[in-house]
């Protein structure tokens, strides 16, 4: 419920949707993931799924460890922090979507000790600071 104090809003995202993979995951827009882990030896299949509105990854302990961002559908944000000590590769959704100008499935790559925000305008494009 919008205005009360303590509340998630959420949206459920549904398998068919323009843009999504079936078995797409809730995305909450008010929440937060801490402690993460990236996924060691990276790859986009078994990526660490970034599922909440601010996520910090405490652990990525060789280059190239790997996460991924929800579908990018339009209005949704992400602010991804990186305090592993190696470089962790961002992937988007295996549906097309693409991270800036990169190619389809082209992971990001964010340094050690810094935060990236990824924010969808278009449905299917993040766009990162």
């Amino acid at each position: 419920m919008i205005g009360q104090q303590g509340t998630t809003i959420a949206t459920e995202i549904l398998p068919g949707t323009v843009g999504l993979t079936g078995g797409s995951q809730m995305v909450s827009l008010q929440s937060s993931a801490d402690g993460l882990v990236a996924h060691a030896g990276g790859g986009q299949a078994s990526a660490t799924p970034i599922t909440t509105k601010f996520a910090r990854f405490s652990t990525v302990a060789t280059l190239n460890d790997s996460s991924i961002l929800p579908a990018a559908i339009a209005g949704l944000s992400v602010t991804v922090r990186n305090d592993g000590v190696a470089a962790m590769n961002v992937f988007p959704q295996n549906n097309g979507d693409i991270i800036n100008a990169l190619a389809v499935n082209t992971a990001l790559s964010c340094a050690a000790a810094s935060t990236t925000v990824f924010r969808c305008y278009t449905t299917g494009k993040w766009v990162s600071n």
